[in-house]
């Protein structure tokens, strides 16, 4: 906690709360929610040169945060709020 304290400069209350976290099989869209604080939602990347059915991937991506042999699956944000304490955006 006192290393998360430096980056955000001042910590003011902890709370404990369930985390929903949701990935279609097909990759077509992910979400994350933390209910009455947090909404985050985004779907898959598509274009014009991806197959049908088929996401924007990346595949072993050079400088990655995914490791060696993974998939990595670019998309775009349609949901991001925060409700907490003095803290609200969207």
């Amino acid at each position: 906690m006192r290393l998360f304290a430096n980056i955000i400069g001042e910590v003011r209350g902890l709370e404990y709360a369930p985390i929903k976290f949701e990935v279609s099989e097909d990759l077509a869209y992910w979400s994350a929610e933390i209910q009455g604080k947090v909404i985050a939602k985004a779907e898959a990347l598509t274009g014009p040169m991806t197959p049908p059915g088929k996401r924007v991937q990346t595949i072993n991506a050079l400088g990655s945060e995914v490791r060696p042999g993974t998939v990595t699956t670019w998309g775009t944000a349609v949901s991001d709020e925060v409700d907490a304490p003095e803290v609200r955006f969207q």
